[in-house]
């Protein structure tokens, strides 16, 4: 958009100007060798995916979520890719929506499956789980206002799930949290049928309880992702009766 209003403006076309900008492919695309006479006409890159999806989990971003979802092929596509390679039963995992929205069905066994698995694969790339999941009480977004005393500060990478509405309200946390003896501890924390709030001060008081049998919390080593965070300072809209990742409450 902001390449076509420069084009338009260095060309002092103003009726063009006046208009929203469209692009309409028309027949198929092909992935063919570039005839000898073609042209380029635009190139368009998008962001780095670990750039995309730090943003996407830090603000519980569900448009986003969306548009990475059926890049992949749906909620179908992703659920039997799941079961296939971590080896899951047929009605262990059910996705309604891959933002989360909607009934969607999965046991605290099964996602803490996914999150070692995820670990791995980041570890592949040399990516550690700070990479593209909010660091607690560092990071904006969903966990900026949590777990901010300066002890706990740094200490929790982790994301949040958030339902005002569906089963009665639920709330969840996983992720990992670092201790002062230096472990590394996972945890999947799961809520349903309260209070979203109360969830959540819950949520805090179980991982700092456990830290402190550990000697206490001890943050990551991480380095806030300035930049990154530029990419897109959003978060999910509202409407007709969708769900949507409720703001947090400072609490500690």
């Amino acid at each position: 958009m902001r390449a076509w209003n420069y084009e338009r403006t260095l060309l002092n076309d103003q009726a063009s100007l006046q208009t929203v900008p469209s692009v309409a492919v028309m027949g198929a695309v092909d992935v063919a060798p570039v005839p000898a006479p073609a042209k380029l006409l635009l190139t368009q890159r998008s962001s780095k995916l670990v750039d995309i999806l730090k943003v996407l989990l830090c603000y519980s971003n569900n448009f986003m979520a969306e548009r990475i979802g059926e890049a992949l092929g749906g909620p179908d596509s992703v659920r039997q890719r799941l079961t296939s390679e971590l080896g899951l039963g047929p009605d262990e995992i059910k996705i309604s929506s891959l933002s989360g929205l909607g009934i969607n069905r999965i046991s605290p066994r099964v996602m803490m499956k996914i999150y070692r698995e995820l670990r791995v694969e980041l570890q592949k790339h040399g990516l550690s789980p700070a990479a593209i999941m909010p660091v607690a009480g560092i990071d904006p977004g969903t966990l900026e206002d949590r777990f901010t005393g300066l002890p706990w500060k740094g200490s929790v990478i982790a994301k949040t799930g958030t339902l005002v509405r569906t089963d009665g309200g639920a709330s969840s946390l996983v992720g990992q949290m670092k201790t002062a003896n230096g472990e590394v501890l996972l945890f999947v924390i799961m809520n349903q049928r309260g209070s979203v709030w109360r969830f959540r001060e819950n949520q805090d008081y179980l991982v700092m309880l456990v830290q402190n049998t550990r000697g206490g919390p001890k943050a990551f080593d991480y380095k806030p992702l300035t930049l990154t965070m530029q990419l897109s300072h959003t978060e999910s809209t509202v409407g007709g009766g969708e769900e949507y990742e409720a703001p947090s409450r400072s609490n500690n």
